[in-house]
């Protein structure tokens, strides 16, 4: 869980390098987000700013599993 302007968010793996963030107040998917280079969102109530900002944290305190890129 990570907080992000007073609210808490709940990081919840999809699969391999997607995750998705569920605002625990009320439950409530806000979106989800990837771990490729650009780091894709995919907002569910209109706020890219705000997910963008959450999967940040995330990645920043370990909340994600991340696994460097093999060399081609």
């Amino acid at each position: 869980m990570i907080s992000v302007s007073g609210k808490t968010y709940r990081i919840v793996s999809l699969s391999k390098g997607t995750y998705d963030a569920v605002r625990l107040l009320d439950d409530v998917r806000i979106g989800s987000f990837g771990l490729a280079p650009s780091c894709p969102v995919s907002s569910a109530i209109g706020g890219e700013a705000l997910l963008r900002q959450i999967a940040e944290i995330a990645m920043r305190s370990a909340k994600t599993h991340w696994t460097r890129r093999q060399a081609q």
